[in-house]
């Protein structure tokens, strides 16, 4: 089984490979490499062949969906049967094909992972990830709260709850990007929802990138203070893509 986005892309024979990627490491899920696009890119018809790199135990397996293969459902194929009862939840909008991933990775007992970038995913300041409300995106704290759950159940490695805060730290970001035009009190609710949930994890954010650093710091000190660097952080991302758009 396979999951694609109506507006993406993929290389010609990216089933191919992931199919036959699957059947010769006798895994359980087959992965791909997923590369960003700003504007039209080249469909290959043929790759190169590259080695094959297998994931097993609990682990290897907690390390590749953190570090290699990601919470996308969109670049991994599926044997139907690890599958079986695991579905999209309907009541999260936002990361919900990283806690359905994560939730099938659990079930894995082996994931094969080629690092050819077969998976064009076409990047858009307008997409539903990026447009969607304030209320929607906190369905994503939802998913990766469930996530960390799991993981303290697992007593995983340091490096491994970094990865997993940084991408907690980086939803919240995204809800306070969301509501930056909002007036009060809708806004001051979700900025307080917001830094208490980055205060929990702020031992992390040194470790974050330099951009994600201040955003997140900014998002301690004050409102205002977020909202000023907030509002030039996303002038500043708005002119990178279109300037890779053209």
């Amino acid at each position: 089984m396979v999951f694609a986005d109506a507006d993406d892309g993929i290389d010609l024979d990216t089933y191919e490979i992931l199919i036959n990627a699957l059947e010769s490491t006798q895994s359980d899920i087959s992965a791909c490499n997923l590369r960003s696009e700003y504007r039209q890119f080249e469909v290959r018809e043929k790759n190169q062949e590259t080695d094959i790199l297998t994931y097993q135990g609990t682990k290897e397996l907690v390390e590749a969906f953190f570090f290699k293969i990601g919470g996308w459902a969109v670049n991994k194929l599926y044997r139907r049967e690890v599958i079986s009862d695991v579905r999209f939840r309907e009541d999260i909008s936002q990361a919900e094909d990283a806690l359905f991933s994560w939730q099938v990775i659990k079930k894995a007992k082996k994931i094969c992972y080629t690092d050819l970038p077969l998976y064009h995913y076409r990047f858009a300041l307008t997409s539903s990830s990026r447009m969607a409300n304030t209320e929607k995106l906190k369905t994503a704290i939802i998913a990766w709260d469930i996530v960390k759950k799991d993981l303290d159940s697992l007593n995983i490695d340091e490096p491994i709850v970094q990865k997993w805060a940084n991408n907690y730290i980086v939803w919240n970001l995204k809800i306070c990007e969301s509501m930056i035009s909002l007036k009060h009190p809708e806004q001051q609710k979700s900025y307080m929802y917001a830094r208490k949930n980055i205060a929990k994890y702020k031992k992390y954010i040194p470790a974050m990138s330099r951009r994600y650093q201040i955003l997140a710091r900014s998002v301690l000190t004050s409102w205002g203070t977020y909202k000023f660097l907030g509002m030039l952080s996303y002038g500043m991302k708005k002119a990178y893509v279109n300037i890779r758009n053209r």
